[in-house]
């Protein structure tokens, strides 16, 4: 989401507004409709690339287990092509770079928050949760996280509600027997 969204916003403004690119291209043959759909493609294309190399570290991290993950390649594609669309209409009409901000802070910031990224949306009170289930970017998550998550992925979470922290008993346990002891300091 992000990477198609910032593709489409800055660099898709520089070449519309700044650097004319635009407009040199639109010299050859092509139409505008082509440079769009460029556009959308290119931005999906660098979605995917990043979310691959998110999937590489989460697999590298042992995060997920299965073969399934791969699954989620093809949704982050898609969902790259939905952002590039939205920001490239925001791009269209945007008069300064400045306007993104807007774009950012009214949508992107505040869908990011409430459609399952950090936490679960079963959290939500119900009148926020129906407006998070609207959202493009909850379905996506919705088709992502279950072929991604280990089977065993909440085994070690805390209870709802209980915070972890001082909390755990692992963390006021002291050291673990096989872990070294902390170094000694010799005065000089």
């Amino acid at each position: 989401m992000n990477a198609a969204t910032f593709e489409v916003l800055y660099s898709g403004f520089s070449r519309m507004h700044v650097q004319k690119t635009w407009e040199a291209i639109m010299n050859a043959p092509i139409a505008l409709d082509d440079i769009v759909a460029a556009e959308l493609v290119w931005a999906a294309s660098k979605s995917c690339l990043a979310g691959v190399a998110i999937l590489a570290v989460i697999a590298a991290f042992g995060f997920t287990a299965s073969p399934l993950a791969l699954a989620a390649i093809p949704v982050v594609f898609l969902t790259g092509l939905c952002f590039a669309a939205l920001g490239l209409i925001m791009t269209a009409l945007a008069p300064s770079y400045d306007f993104f901000m807007y774009y950012f802070t009214l949508f992107i910031t505040p869908m990011t928050l409430l459609s399952g990224v950090f936490f679960p949306q079963s959290q939500l009170p119900e009148t926020v949760r129906s407006i998070a289930e609207v959202l493009p970017l909850s379905h996506a998550i919705a088709l992502v996280r279950p072929p991604a998550a280990r089977p065993d992925a909440g085994a070690n979470r805390p209870a709802p509600g209980r915070p972890r922290g001082l909390h755990d008993r692992r963390l006021l346990a002291g050291p673990r027997p096989h872990s070294s002891p902390p170094p000694q300091v010799i005065p000089p």
